[in-house]
C-alpha cells in the first residue's frame, strides 16, 4: 500500500508526502525484520524532509532510524 502511495506522491511531485510514504515503508519493513532496507528508506525520507524543514516528520524519521539501527 505504501508503495502505491509513494508512486502517486512522486508523480504529483509532492516531496512532503513522499517523505512520509518512505517513512511508512521503512516502518513496515522493520515489522518484517528487514532493517537494512528500512534504513535505506529512512535515509531517503530524511534527505527529503531536511530540505523541507519539517521538524515533526524529521523527528519521526530520526527516531525510526535509531530503532532500526538498534
Amino acid at each position: 500500500l505504501f508503495e502505491i502511495a509513494l508512486s502517486f506522491s512522486r508523480k504529483e511531485n509532492n516531496p512532503a508526502t513522499e517523505a512520509e510514504d518512505l517513512l511508512g515503508l521503512g516502518l513496515a519493513l522493520v515489522e518484517l525484520g528487514d532493517f537494512r532496507r528500512a534504513i535505506r528508506y529512512y535515509e531517503k525520507s530524511l534527505k527529503i524532509v531536511t530540505g523541507l524543514n519539517d521538524n515533526l516528520v524529521k523527528g519521526s524519521v530520526l527516531h525510526a532510524l535509531g530503532v532500526a539501527y538498534d
